[in-house]
């Protein structure tokens, strides 16, 4: 799916990382794992577009390869419920490239399927941690991606929500042939989704 070779990147005139390789095959889940400040949210940003301060080369399997990515701190918008944040991504492509209405019947059975029918009208200040969160991988699979870049989407959750979250996780990208890469500092999280593991630096 993507070859990324990273010889240095840079934060302004800081290094951040260097000499770091990485491949990843169509459909697989990648644990990318180090201490804290190494650039392992780096990595997925470098991946997903946001960060360009870097010498290097990241070669995709073809061009216009759909990325989806879902950061640590979910980013839902206030002022819309959970139908439309769900929806935000594809509809605001859709309004550049003019293809059409949304297809509102295939959001509300994801909803369905991330146990989220109920709370369709509801806003993000109206939900638990562990909703908010479901609500931002739907609006991630939503936009029907071929890569979803996971940046400790989980970390703010308490244990028990955290497990329900993962299995949940686990069931929706099992055979989607979605290639997965997820950032944490908790290594059972990789053992949840049946990730490789690649280690950044000393950890």
């Amino acid at each position: 799916m993507f070859d990324l070779a990273i010889n240095r990147a840079y934060y302004g005139k800081n290094t951040v990382l260097t000499d770091f390789q990485l491949t990843a095959k169509k459909g697989e889940n990648i644990f990318i794992c180090g201490a804290s400040g190494i650039g392992k949210s780096t990595i997925l940003k470098i991946i997903g577009g946001l960060h360009t301060q870097y010498d290097g080369s990241l070669i995709f399997a073809h061009e216009n390869v759909r990325i989806s990515y879902v950061p640590q701190t979910v980013g839902l918008l206030p002022w819309k419920n959970v139908l439309a944040n769900v929806t935000i991504l594809q509809k605001s492509e859709r309004k550049i490239n003019k293809k059409g209405k949304i297809d509102i019947e295939k959001a509300q059975q994801l909803l369905e399927t991330l146990g989220l029918a109920d709370f369709a009208k509801r806003y993000p200040h109206q939900l638990s941690g562990g909703q908010r969160s479901r609500v931002a991988l739907g609006q991630a699979l939503f936009y029907e991606p071929e890569i979803i870049l996971l940046d400790e989407p989980f970390s703010a959750l308490d244990y028990e929500t955290k497990i329900a979250t993962l299995q949940l996780t686990r069931e929706i990208l099992h055979g989607s042939n979605i290639t997965t890469v997820l950032v944490s500092h908790a290594d059972y999280e990789a053992d949840f989704l049946d990730c490789r593991v690649v280690r950044v630096g000393k950890s």
